[in-house]
């Protein structure tokens, strides 16, 4: 029986130095300095270089979801000196410096174990993950994605949010935040717990649920099938290019890729696949531009001339759909789901029971209501100062559902397929064998 648990990362850092050494994060880097206060780094901490002191502070303030406030006056505050000296006079600027050097507050959320791992236990676990797992966090030239990987790197780019004091504007720049601004929506109603879920594996039996409630408890096992797998299966930074249609095509295939890494998916029928991908890949899609365009002005690309000339003029509910695209995109960036929220969110768009011409209506939903408690358990223990983030996370599943596909179609494809069908290009993308793990 397969085991499906709440999210786990297991990240463990080299850093090489120029003469090709490997070093652990204990040690000093002395050629190289913290980019936060200019203090000399220790190595990669949430994704840049940092010294201790800095890495600590911001993991301390994410742990915390702690809001600080500049306590200078006039035209310095929101400027203070943030260096070796004056790093601990002012932590609300200091803490801006971390989010604006990019350090990675979703790295932080998924850390387990200890923070110095020693160096034989760094080389097992690496060994482990090669052996037990066929997803990789970096694609090689000579890997089998190779061939659409060339812009897909690691290092996802940090999450951004609005602060709580500005008006939701989907042209302005935005502006890095310590947490997601308050919200005010009810949670969700509490549903009764899912019937197990039994899927082939020789070992052990269990649910999406039971693993929910292991969110907070360690050790637990490294490198198992979950949800967060297939999050892991393409964490790369999407690289701004030229082509907007290039982009979008290149998102289409990480949605696919997607499920493609979904252990759960995999227990369907091959028919009963392709149908729920044929009726889940737009939202699919939306939710991997709203995740992955982080680092770039996604709604000023719609409002360009030459993307809106795809979509007929005199179309009201067609003008409609485009303003709640960029409508849920920007609420996307207000509530900043971490990777654990965005790999339940897209399995409660994926797993549709109400689907036409399914052939096994009650696994799907199993798997659709086992989601929807990991994203319950999950966000209530991840995040306890904020009981209505669920309820607000299962309204924007909501709205992307009156996303209509052909809009998305038309919107994003229509240079790159032409008149050809989308859905045959799915079920080509999806039974390539470079997705088969």
């Amino acid at each position: 029986m397969a085991v499906f648990f709440l999210p786990r990362i297991i990240r463990t850092i080299r850093v090489p130095t120029k003469r090709g050494k490997q070093i652990s994060t204990g040690d000093r880097l002395l050629d190289i300095l913290c980019d936060v206060c200019g203090d000399r780094s220790s190595g990669k901490h949430y994704g840049i270089y940092s010294c201790d002191g800095c890495s600590g502070f911001f993991k301390r303030s994410i742990h915390s979801n702690r809001e600080y406030i500049c306590k200078a006056q006039g035209a310095k505050k929101g400027r203070c000196p943030i260096d070796k000296t004056h790093r601990n006079q002012c932590r609300a600027c200091r803490l801006a410096k971390c989010f604006e050097a990019n350090m990675n507050k979703d790295a932080v959320q998924h850390e387990r174990g200890p923070r110095k791992p020693k160096p034989h236990a760094i080389i097992s676990s690496e060994k482990q993950h090669q052996q037990q797992s066929p997803i990789v966090t970096q694609l090689s030239p000579h890997s089998a994605t190779s061939v659409h990987s060339d812009r897909l790197r690691p290092a996802l780019a940090p999450p951004y949010v609005l602060s709580p004091h500005r008006r939701l504007r989907c042209d302005q720049r935005f502006t890095p935040y310590p947490r997601p601004m308050a919200l005010v929506q009810k949670p969700p109603e509490e549903s009764p717990s899912p019937v197990p879920l039994i899927l082939p594996h020789p070992r052990t039996t269990t649910t999406l649920y039971q693993a929910a409630t292991t969110v907070s408890l360690a050790p637990q096992p490294p490198l198992l099938q979950i949800l967060m797998s297939a999050e892991e299966c393409q964490n790369h930074t999407l690289q701004i290019i030229a082509s907007f249609c290039e982009t979008t095509a290149r998102l289409l295939f990480m949605a696919v890729r997607w499920v493609r890494c979904l252990p759960p998916f995999q227990t369907i029928s091959k028919d009963d696949q392709l149908l729920l991908l044929e009726r889940s890949w737009t939202q699919l899609f939306l939710l991997h531009l709203a995740q992955w365009s982080v680092s770039w002005d996604i709604t000023a690309l719609l409002e360009d001339e030459q993307v809106r000339s795809r979509l007929p003029t005199d179309d009201n509910p067609t003008n409609q759909e485009l303003v709640l695209i960029q409508a849920i995109i920007c609420r996307f960036r207000q509530l900043s789901p971490d990777f654990g929220e965005c790999g339940c969110m897209k399995a409660v768009a994926l797993f549709t029971p109400e689907t036409v011409g399914l052939h096994a209506v009650q696994p799907i939903e199993i798997l659709q209501d086992q989601a929807q408690r990991i994203l319950v358990d999950y966000t209530r223990s991840r995040y306890p100062q904020q009981p209505s983030r669920i309820g607000r996370l299962m309204i924007l599943v909501g709205y992307l559902r009156c996303v209509s596909s052909k809009t998305v179609e038309r919107l994003f494809f229509h240079e790159t397929i032409g008149e050809i069908p989308i859905s045959r290009l799915l079920v080509d993308m999806y039974q390539m064998e470079k997705y088969i793990n």
